[in-house]
């Protein structure tokens, strides 16, 4: 009997790996099921979009731009945060997403750190910080020197209120770099050796930023070197001679609120020559930086319209003298004869002029062919009284003078003289609008630059005056400190007119011509509107005037501004 054989078993372990094999292709089927619900049986949600942040990051005293600034921004606690640097105009940007509340905290070396909110949509967003220096900046101090005795003490009296309604005002407002305006005023007595010293006291005593006058053009003459030389800027509102629209004297030191005696003549120049058809012409001008300028500017714009100043002028004539007769023969006996002059006097003068011109027309006939024109300097009811008492014909003399002088107010200028009357009890009288706009141009170019400084002050004065920018009203400190703070150009316009100033630092104005009538008032019968004299280009005068005894003389006292 043979042995069975051994029975033999299926081997195990491929049946195993059959198994795994079929659960691994079903696993793969579900996730592909899976796979599939996700990517095509449902929408996937998007990623959060992004949208810029930007603004700026500013010294809050001076409104000064702060580079360098580092700004951290957060949707809170727990989120990510963004960071960004100020550039050197204190601007940042940088791009978050949408749809979140952020907290923005700005942190510079010598400030104290600023935080504020912003909500964020889907639009640009903006979020400016002003952080306080650590140190305060000094305050703006202003020098006033103005004639509260003597000859023109009528108006420095009253000047001088305009000047410090300005500075309250300003003040009451958060004044300059967040602090109170520092005012110093002084008497130069109307004379010019006082104005220098005044000015050296202000200067190397009192450490002024700016002076705020002087009265007239002799004591501006008389100070202006000084304030020069210590780079303390100068702004006057009744300074008007022509020798100012001149580098080598103003020295670039030098602007003011009232126009220049260079416009006068430029607008009688135009008058004559245009109006009048008068092709020759004559000039006489008392000796004084004021009859000497202008003279000189009347005979340069005149002469660049195509019309001949008559040999003999411009002639300077003597003030104070008991007759004229001699001046009126070098200049009217001449070939060509002028068929007009032009005359730069006060009342005292003008009126022996015209006394000695209508007697001797016995004697020079010719001479009732002549046109008398006079400056503002005559524009005075004891100019026309003297001659009406003599019993001269005033209908022949007409004149020039700023529109102001003879009632036409600027825009701004009622307002103004509520507010001035209220404070004071009284109307504002001559060159007041401009004095408190004086104050207003030098604090708003200090707060421009961003430094209490002569220099802050001459290198803003234009760009806080003239278009383009927002306009500021006279009064409206605060809008000021709101535009300047958001980095937007202002335009000054004043209580005294545009106040548009040149590279002379020269303003425009409009002015008349004026004519006095038979019951001698005095009447306007031309306009040079306001914008119409922006139009003009004035000739400076080929020759400057500086009379060396407005520096030392202290019994030459000039009567007008």
């Amino acid at each position: 009997m043979q042995p069975a054989a051994p029975e033999v078993a299926p081997p195990p372990k491929r049946r195993r790996s059959s198994l795994i094999l079929v659960l691994a292709v079903v696993a793969v089927l579900v996730l592909a099921g899976v796979a599939y619900f996700l990517f095509f049986g449902r929408t996937v949600p998007s990623l959060p979009s992004a949208v810029l942040l930007s603004g700026r990051v500013l010294n809050a005293a001076t409104a000064a731009a702060i580079a360098g600034a580092k700004l951290v921004i957060s949707a809170g606690p727990g989120a990510i945060p963004y960071n960004a640097t100020s550039n050197a105009t204190g601007g940042y940007s940088v791009s978050i997403p949408a749809d979140h509340n952020y907290t923005v905290t700005a942190n510079a070396t010598g400030y104290r750190n600023a935080t504020t909110s912003v909500s964020v949509g889907t639009a640009p967003a903006t979020a400016n910080l002003a952080l306080q220096p650590l140190v305060p900046p000094p305050p703006l101090r202003l020098g006033a020197i103005l004639s509260l005795t003597g000859a023109l003490s009528l108006f420095g009296t009253d000047n001088s209120l305009a000047v410090s309604m300005a500075v309250n005002e300003i003040n009451s407002m958060g004044g300059v770099f967040g602090q109170n305006i520092q005012l110093t005023i002084l008497d130069d007595q109307t004379n010019p050796s006082t104005a220098a010293a005044d000015a050296n006291q202000l200067i190397t005593q009192d450490h002024v930023d700016a002076i705020v006058g002087p009265e007239a053009s002799g004591m501006c003459l008389a100070t202006l070197p000084q304030a020069a030389a210590a780079h303390v800027f100068e702004i006057s509102g009744s300074c008007t001679s022509p020798v100012f629209t001149n580098e080598s004297v103003s020295l670039g030191w030098f602007a003011r609120t009232v126009p220049s005696d260079a416009l006068q003549a430029s607008v009688a120049a135009y008058d004559a020559y245009h109006n009048r058809s008068v092709r020759d012409a004559a000039v006489i001008g008392v000796n004084n930086v004021y009859g000497e300028a202008t003279a000189a500017a009347f005979a340069s714009n005149f002469t660049a319209l195509g019309g001949t100043i008559t040999p003999g002028s411009p002639r300077i004539v003597t003030m104070g003298s008991t007759s004229f007769a001699s001046d009126l023969q070098a200049v009217l006996n001449v070939n060509p004869a002028p068929r007009l002059l032009y005359i730069i006097a006060y009342p005292p003068d003008g009126v022996q002029i015209v006394k000695d011109w209508w007697n001797s027309f016995t004697y020079y006939p010719s001479w009732k062919n002549v046109s008398l024109m006079f400056t503002d300097g005559c524009y005075d009811s004891s100019f026309v009284n003297g001659l009406v008492s003599y019993g001269i014909n005033v209908t022949l003399l007409t004149g020039t003078a700023p529109a102001p002088y003879a009632g036409e107010e600027p825009s701004g200028y009622a307002a103004w003289a509520l507010r001035f009357q209220g404070k004071y009890g009284h109307t504002p009288i001559l060159f007041d609008a401009n004095y408190y706009d004086a104050v207003y141009l030098a604090a708003l170019a200090a707060q421009a630059g961003a430094a209490a400084s002569g220099a802050a002050i001459q290198a803003n004065l234009r760009a806080v005056a003239n278009p383009p920018g927002t306009m500021v009203n006279q009064g409206e400190w605060a809008k000021a400190l709101q535009l300047l703070r958001a980095g937007t150009a202002l335009n000054y316009e004043g209580a005294s007119g545009q106040l548009d100033v040149d590279t002379h630092g020269d303003p425009r104005g409009a002015y008349v011509i004026w004519r006095a009538d038979a019951n001698g008032s005095l009447t306007t019968i031309a306009n040079f509107s306001e914008a119409f004299v922006y139009g003009l280009d004035p000739v400076a005068p080929a020759t400057v005037f500086v009379p060396t005894t407005w520096f030392v003389a202290a019994t030459s006292v000039e009567t007008r501004p």
